[in-house]
């Protein structure tokens, strides 16, 4: 199947460039199925995540000493099932 890897491809890109144009730090993501937006704090990726996941969104926070404190980060997994309405919220 694959579109599936097609529509992977085409949502990774739309949300690391929405990501990018909202100033987000997203690394040096290719825009593949997993892409950061790098926060520099646990503490701020911690409760990210947790503001997201209220409204619905699941996304892991990757936190001290996993990585270096100002790496913190959230760690979005994105597939060919999510719309663009999805990517865009």
């Amino acid at each position: 199947e694959p579109w599936r890897v097609g529509r992977l491809r085409a949502n990774a890109a739309l949300f690391l460039r929405r990501a990018r144009e909202a100033g987000f730090d997203t690394g040096h993501s290719a825009g593949l199925g997993i892409v950061p937006v790098v926060l520099g704090s646990s503490v701020a990726a911690a409760r990210m995540a947790a503001a997201l996941f209220e409204v619905g969104v699941n996304v892991q926070p990757i936190l001290f000493p996993v990585v270096p404190e100002r790496s913190a980060r959230l760690r979005f997994f994105l597939s060919a099932e999510h719309t663009a309405g999805e990517i865009e919220r």
